[in-house]
């Protein structure tokens, strides 16, 4: 009995490890009802709200693409016809270069490393080139950069049916600074390994559910992996109006 017990527990632990690193994918549909759209508070825990917006993927033309393809997503939520391969091509981007073995870049908060539409010496980059890429191509919307916990996200924006962009990593898994290149002002600057880019579109008791461009499809990862990831990411995150 005794051993009995003890592999029940054991598989428990291995079964919510593998939780951490390898997101379930939701295939059935549990979307917010028009009563829950309405609505601004929740009184318990145990609400759920996710929001039906339609997953896109990345892959095969943005290899290195997913803020591309979370800004299409969220701006075809709100009604702007476009695609992810035009917002790609609005993105101001400069390559690293390398000289006498060692390598210079711009800084990812002005500028996107490299290409979206390539993935050798590609990264990305972060919420300000995305907003500022919205609001000089887009009349008609407004982007802007958001602070708070992803429980305050949910409250702010989801509850009202209104979806979030947030930088995290793929699979949420740690961080690894590895690749690394010399500023303009003459700064070492190493990029957060794993970077990517996610559509927060939900919430249960225990998960956030995001559109992950990587799997085309939303996923959901406990709370507290999800919250750790994204403020070690920075606590980046933005919305559109």
């Amino acid at each position: 009995m005794i051993l009995i017990i003890g592999g029940i527990v054991l598989a428990t632990v291995i079964v919510a490890e593998l939780l951490i690193f390898f997101p379930i994918k939701k295939t059935t549909e549990y979307y917010k009802t028009d009563e829950q759209k309405n609505q601004t508070e929740y009184e318990t825990e145990e609400a759920v709200c996710i929001l039906d917006v339609p997953a896109l993927s990345q892959n095969p033309g943005l290899p290195t693409g997913c803020e591309s393809c979370c800004v299409t997503m969220a701006l075809n939520d709100i009604g702007v016809e476009i695609d992810m391969k035009t917002i790609a091509s609005l993105i101001p981007r400069q390559e690293l270069e390398s000289r006498e073995g060692h390598l210079f870049g711009p800084n990812p908060e002005e500028w996107f490393v490299g290409s979206p539409f390539e993935s050798f010496h590609s990264f990305g980059c972060f919420e300000n080139v995305m907003i500022d890429v919205v609001n000089s191509y887009f009349d008609e919307v407004c982007a802007q950069k958001v602070y708070g916990s992803l429980e305050d996200f949910c409250t702010e924006y989801i509850n009202r049916n209104q979806t979030v962009i947030i930088w995290a990593t793929m699979n949420m898994r740690p961080i690894s600074y590895t690749s690394h290149w010399t500023l303009p002002d003459g700064s070492e600057y190493y990029w957060p390994g794993g970077e990517h880019c996610l559509l927060l579109v939900g919430y249960d008791e225990y998960y956030y559910y995001l559109n992950d461009p990587m799997e085309g499809a939303m996923v959901a990862f406990p709370k507290k992996v999800v919250q750790s990831v994204y403020e070690e990411m920075g606590s980046r995150a933005m919305v559109i109006y």
